[in-house]
């Protein structure tokens, strides 16, 4: 009697050994619980969420001398403003040392001329405008807040006197009331890569917030309320609750019935060097003390940026240094409206160069967009600004917007953006462009516009 290895060959045996065993494994993997991915190993869908719209665009008429610290905002229609310092004072732009210009564009990105008595304040290139009245305070570190209806204010500091101001404008454009001179009893502190923080409710109710020196903390975030006639609600104020060490570059943001959140980073409670939170009702009543934001203190932090929906729910990004490779990764960690953390989660997928100066935007939805600059790999003096957007729990809807700027020469950096919920975005950023006079490169406003995916890509 002959057996079974007798009667097939070797080759077929092994054959059906195989198929034997990949069927038993077919069989016990079906039998297994699905298994829920980590975050961190979340895979983005292959279908973009947003598309681009067009080519980037310079946002300053006025190409001579320095354009830069871009700051934007944008409310639900799609109405943005671009604010920005310029480091020239020629006869046709009246001042000293530079001014703070703007200009506004529409929903579908056109810019909107401003009224006329704005173009005799300093608009006689393209629709951009002067905010500052002129005189030698070397106007610096501009930023822009919007509400839904279109009003928005501006904020500023001197680099001459440590004096902050603010200007506000109707949903028109149009200047209401006289420039503010926001702080008396502090005085605000030069820093690189940080600016004036503001933000405003739809009563048109705002406030400003700025890092500097005080009676109460030589290092310190100051803020000031103003109601919607331009009156201060109550003197400047200290925010941070640590008077040890350092505490600096503020972001705030204010929702639309007046609550609003701080941050910044620096030395607090649980970290030497970390980001820190503060939140305050609509009546500017402080919700409890600040509060650590990162969950590593071990790791040095910084450069944090805010953004809140109406709901109270917020967002904070910022710089974290990671101790496996020494290298600079971008952190955002989103907040319930009474300030429950969610986890602390890396943006960048990327990890080869530092990844610096982040800025984040909410949708009402909850959706989050995140940008910031890092160095090429293979050109170490060239920086490029990447984009990424991801749903309300983090995990990303893009594989990232990837690369914002297309000119890739020289820096692109220091990005800014907003966003609402029809995903309309906006990002903007300082990137070097040949003026239209000498055909030096000067640093200019450019930005790049994006909308949500309907089908078609471009």
């Amino acid at each position: 009697m002959k057996t079974i290895a007798g009667s097939v060959s070797k080759k077929t045996l092994v054959w059906m050994i195989i198929i034997a065993v990949f069927g038993a494994l077919l069989i016990w993997i079906s039998f297994q619980p699905t298994l829920t991915p980590l975050k961190s190993q979340v895979t983005a869908p292959t279908t973009p969420a947003v598309q681009m719209v067009g080519d980037e665009s310079r946002a300053n008429a006025f190409t001579s001398f320095e354009q830069s610290d871009p700051n934007i905002d944008m409310n639900e229609a799609g109405v943005s403003v671009v604010v920005w310092q310029s480091r020239q004072g020629e006869s046709s732009y009246p001042g000293v040392g530079g001014n703070i210009f703007a200009v506004r564009y529409d929903q579908t990105g056109r810019e909107i001329v401003p009224p006329e008595e704005l173009r005799d304040k300093g608009g006689v290139k393209g629709n951009e405008f002067r905010v500052n009245t002129p005189g030698n305070n070397l106007p610096g570190s501009p930023s822009v807040t919007m509400n839904a209806a279109g009003s928005f204010v501006v904020a500023w500091y001197s680099r001459n006197n440590g004096k902050v101001f603010a200007r506000r404008f109707d949903p028109s454009g149009a200047m209401v009331g006289e420039e503010l001179e926001i702080n008396s009893q502090s005085k605000a502190k030069f820093q690189d890569d940080a600016r004036i923080a503001v933000g405003m409710d739809d009563e048109e109710d705002f406030v400003v917030a700025w890092f500097g020196t005080g009676p109460n903390d030589e290092e310190g975030i100051y803020a000031r309320w103003y109601d919607s006639s331009g009156a201060p609600r109550g003197d400047e104020a200290l925010i941070n609750t640590t008077l040890v060490g350092e505490q600096s570059s503020p972001s705030v943001a204010m929702n639309a019935s007046g609550s609003t959140v701080f941050t910044w980073f620096g030395n607090g409670v649980g970290d030497e060097q970390g980001v820190f939170a503060r939140q305050f009702d609509q009546n500017s009543v402080a919700l409890g003390e600040e509060r650590l934001v990162n969950e590593n203190p071990e790791r040095p932090q910084k450069r944090p940026s805010i953004d809140m929906i109406n709901t109270g729910e917020f967002v904070i990004v910022w710089q974290t240094l990671f101790d496996d490779d020494r290298k600079w990764d971008i952190s955002f960690r989103t907040f319930s409206p009474v300030g429950t953390p969610g986890p602390e989660i890396r943006a960048n997928s990327k990890r080869e160069k530092d990844q610096e100066h982040p800025a984040v935007a909410l949708s009402e939805e909850g959706e989050i967009l995140i940008a910031w600059d890092t160095n090429d790999v293979l050109l170490p003096s060239r920086r490029d600004v990447f984009a990424r957007l991801f749903d309300p729990e983090g995990n990303p809807l893009t594989q990232g917007i990837s690369r914002v700027n297309s000119t890739a020469d020289n820096a692109q950096w220091y990005p800014g953006v907003a966003m609402n919920s029809q995903r309309d975005i906006v990002i903007l950023w300082s990137g070097y462009r040949e003026d239209d006079v000498s055909g030096y490169d000067h640093e200019a406003v450019v930005f790049q516009r994006f909308k949500k995916y309907d089908g078609n890509v471009e």
